[in-house]
């Protein structure tokens, strides 16, 4: 027996496979539907700008629902950056009035393209969060999801809507008509001769009070469109990852009175009132705040959780005493935010393992002896090898977790003290300074800007460890900047955006040419932060994004060397590490004819001369 072709019902395949354009088909989009002039709340999805389009729904103010084949090429492993998507709102793609896209999201793993789907079948569902268009979001009436089996329909007449194939072999145009689920699975749900191509990603309506959608347009079973079965992905079977989207880009899901976890259950505007606080005692995981989310999401990895720290049961959660930060918040499960928590830090338990624990900063500097962490200004003491505890930070071997200037007293992947260059022999890790490729385990030396440190060579961003990109032929510290951030070239900055007189910038007309419009501003031609970025010149704490101006310039805390973005540097300031722009650390100095190493490090409260002369012992390294 013959198994039908089945055909994604969009032309994004196209874009990436180079595939011939369907016959023109004899039938109207939507078929045997009318021309739809309304029905705001369907949109078209375009792709680079309309080479490729589908349909999608808005489902909230901002988040468009659509299917995953239209906003992931197949054989790819992600979803498409949002800069190549846009949504048209309208009813014919040559007026629309089309929104950026700010986030895109799609369900794990690639899917192949080759005829059968079968990696892709059930699981076809696609999310955007629209960025607002000169300061503002459409007014649009959105439709919302039925979330219930929706088995229980066979038989019912349902509506699609979208912008598919029209009779002369074009798309563009907003059609709509009824047809009747004739059959449901696990996974999709069936109608007959609805839809054809273009009209991927578009609803399947349930009419009623309020309406609802309970299927998105995925494929089709035929060798041409209108196919004999239409095949629309279910909405109940991916309802957490929909939310975490509704959630991310600021909406809520009224769902009853508040508990504790992670979500605002009530829509109050906030999460997690009445629970306990990070570091509060508590008798269960479900007291504390920020505790796992609920079973439709994927689990968060870092949720806070009921544990006996130091003999008490306390709500605490896993961190990383090699990352300073590590407790001073604890980030959102949706968006890029976190709560801010006082008084905390991450307590060593075992090797670079901790838990965040309760303490306040003591009064001893970076170097000097101690006895406990709490005694420390950075709150940790560490024995580096000499019998002799003292306030240094812990780093694990060639993960570039010291200040910039300093070196990790471990070997590749195990636990040691970030140090003085002078007090560690053998070849260094990746981020540790460097003045020629020979002290490097990699033998790339890389010059930063004014600093010179090890790195690894590479072609691409993925050839680089984590807080590392590539510029050039080599990898080099903080992750690419956004508009705004300061930056040495243009490898140093994200997408489209280039590097100007140091700063990553992009031209622009209006607002809306600059993206997310609560953040960046057209100014000149140019879009800038609204918010001063780190190395950015400000005058008082409130011009910058990070709320911290010193002498001019915006800093903000940092935890590594590589936390810090191009051109700046990661220091141990007055005890705390701080982001702060590039200075000299190895200056060659002309001496008599000859050339002698010196070293100038940012201001720090080492007390390394005493501490050599008493005979510290320095950690022999291995190469990475």
């Amino acid at each position: 027996m013959t198994r039908p072709l089945i055909l994604l019902l969009s032309l994004s395949a196209c874009l990436v496979m180079g595939c011939e354009p369907e016959p023109a088909d004899t039938r109207l989009p939507i078929v045997d539907g009318t021309r739809e002039m309304g029905e705001d709340a369907v949109v078209i999805i375009k792709v680079i700008g309309g080479v490729a389009s589908c349909s999608g729904t808005f489902i909230t103010d901002r988040v468009v629902l659509t299917a995953k084949h239209c906003v992931q090429f197949p054989d790819l492993e992600e979803a498409l950056s949002p800069s190549l998507v846009s949504v048209g709102v309208g009813h014919d793609i040559a007026t629309t009035t089309d929104y950026r896209a700010r986030r895109v999201w799609a369900t794990d793993g690639p899917f192949r393209n080759d005829g059968t789907l079968g990696t892709l079948i059930g699981k076809d569902i696609g999310l955007i969060e629209i960025a607002p268009r000169d300061g503002a979001f459409p007014d649009i009436e959105p439709i919302a999801i039925r979330r219930s089996d929706p088995e229980e329909l066979v038989g019912q007449e349902v509506t699609f809507i979208g912008f598919g194939q029209r009779p002369d072999g074009g798309s563009g145009q907003k059609y709509k008509t009824t047809g009747t689920i004739t059959n449901a699975d696990p996974r999709v749900l069936y109608s007959s001769q609805n839809i054809c191509q273009g009209d991927s990603g578009g609803p399947m309506i349930l009419e009623g009070s309020p309406r609802t959608i309970v299927g998105v347009a995925s494929f089709g079973q035929s060798a041409g469109c209108p196919s004999s079965r239409d095949g629309h992905n279910r909405i109940d079977t991916w309802l957490g990852l929909i939310d975490r989207a509704i959630y991310a880009s600021g909406g809520c899901l009224p769902s009853g009175e508040e508990t504790c976890n992670s979500i605002d259950d009530d829509c109050d505007g906030s999460f997690d009132e009445g629970c306990a606080a990070l570091g509060d005692a508590c008798g269960a995981d479900d007291e504390c705040a920020d505790a796992q989310l609920p079973e439709r999401f994927d689990p968060r990895g870092d949720p806070v959780t009921c544990r006996d720290v130091a003999g008490a049961m306390t709500c605490s959660r896993d961190c990383a005493p090699t990352l300073r930060s590590s407790c001073d918040a604890v980030p959102n499960a949706f968006t890029d935010t976190a709560r801010a928590t006082d008084g905390m830090y991450c307590a060593r338990t075992e090797g670079c393992a901790g838990v965040c624990a309760r303490a306040d900063a003591g009064t001893v500097a970076n170097g000097q002896a101690c006895r406990t962490d709490d005694e420390c200004l950075g709150l940790s003491c560490l024995d580096a090898g000499d019998g002799t505890p003292r306030c240094l930070q812990l780093c694990e071997g060639g993960r570039d977790h010291c200040a910039s200037g300093e070196v990790c007293g471990a070997t590749v992947d195990s636990c040691g003290a970030c140090l003085p260059p002078s007090a560690v022999i053998g070849t260094r890790a990746l981020g540790e300074p460097c003045t020629e490729p020979s002290e490097c385990g990699s033998s790339v030396c890389t010059a930063d800007g004014l600093v010179r440190y090890c790195s690894e060579s590479c072609e691409t961003l993925a050839d680089c460890p984590e807080d590392f990109h590539c510029r050039g032929d080599a990898c080099v510290r903080g992750p690419l900047g956004e508009v705004g951030e300061v930056c040495v070239s243009d490898d140093d900055c994200v997408g489209r955006v280039t590097c100007d007189a140091g700063v990553c910038f992009r031209e622009c007309a209006s607002d809306s040419d600059c993206g997310d419009e609560t953040r960046f501003a057209c100014v000149e031609t140019r879009c800038e932060p609204r918010a001063a970025t780190v190395g950015r010149s400000c005058m008082t704490d409130d011009e910058c994004a990070s709320g911290r101006c010193e002498d001019t310039i915006c800093t903000r805390a940092c935890g590594a060397a590589g936390t810090c973005p191009p051109g700046t540097q990661c220091a141990r300031l007055d005890g705390e590490l701080r982001c702060i722009i590039q200075t000299e650390l190895m200056d060659e100095t002309p001496d008599d004819g000859g050339c002698s190493v010196t070293q100038k490090t940012a201001p720090t409260s080492f007390a390394w001369a005493l501490l050599v002369a008493a005979g510290l012992v320095v950690t022999r390294r291995g190469r990475r």
